[in-house]
Order: structure tokens, then C-alpha cells, then sequence
């Protein structure tokens, strides 16, 4: 029987894909399907780029009140580039994957899921968002 949280994580992806040698699959949640915004395709094309090896990629806007404020987003990134690292290393990666080049991020936050292939074989799920607390003022809906 699948857990809640697995049961909605599959409902609300929009696609699955085969994945082949120096494929990449990107995957975008149904609720954010009808809205992309050029804040998401930049985080897209920043980590294609700094991740050659990519085998995997999500970005999701995950921005509390309307989306195309486009200030929250969760990226799951999976490469080989991440084999032997820690979890902290990895995070760095791509932290400075999608900074502008002033190191600074161009949005409000980004929450990371890094994993190397083996990782995500084994366990192909993101972990669930924490409670928001609102820090940017804008209430949860």
C-alpha cells in the first residue's frame, strides 16, 4: 500500500519519462503545469548547464500565494557529478548553480534535493516540504 505522501507526489507529476544514456527528464507538477514562468526555465537551463551529467531534474515552483510571484522553488537534481559527495557539498553545487553571478539568489528561496543516480534509484522521492511560516510576509494559502 503506498504512503499518503507517495500517493500524492505521483498524482501530481505531469509526465514520466524512459530515461536512456545522457537523457534528461524533466518533470513539472500538475498544479504548476499551466504556469511557467522565465524565473523557473532560467533555474532549468542554469543547472543543465552546470551539470553536464544530468540525469534527472525537476524544478518545481512551490511560491505560496500566486505562482507567477515565482519566489519559492524546490529543484530535485540527480547526477553523477554528485557521486562521493556529502549531502552539504552538494547543496553548494547547486546553490551556485542557480545564484546570479553576485552569489546572490534572484528569488526568495530555493529548496534542494540533490542525489547522485545510485541514491535515486534507490529512492526516487523528494522529501516533503516543511510548514511555511510565512517569513516573507505573505501568508500561506
Amino acid at each position: 500500500m503506498l504512503s499518503t505522501g507517495l500517493r500524492q507526489y505521483l498524482s501530481s507529476v505531469a509526465f514520466k519519462a524512459s530515461l536512456y544514456p545522457g537523457q534528461v527528464a524533466t518533470f513539472a507538477s500538475a498544479s504548476m503545469a499551466a504556469f511557467r514562468g522565465p524565473r523557473q526555465d532560467l533555474i532549468e537551463e542554469r543547472l543543465k548547464k552546470a551539470f553536464p551529467q544530468l540525469t534527472h531534474l525537476e524544478v518545481t515552483n512551490e511560491s505560496h500565494g500566486r505562482k507567477e510571484d515565482e519566489s519559492h522553488f524546490h529543484v530535485v537534481v540527480v547526477s553523477s557529478e554528485f557521486d562521493g559527495l556529502k549531502p552539504i557539498a552538494r547543496h553548494r553545487l547547486v546553490n551556485t548553480a542557480v545564484s546570479e553571478e553576485d552569489g546572490t539568489l534572484g528569488f526568495h528561496s530555493v529548496r534542494i534535493t540533490a542525489k547522485a543516480p545510485s541514491q535515486w534509484e534507490a529512492n526516487p522521492i523528494a522529501p516533503d516540504a516543511p510548514k511555511c511560516s510565512g517569513g516573507d510576509g505573505i501568508p500561506k494559502r
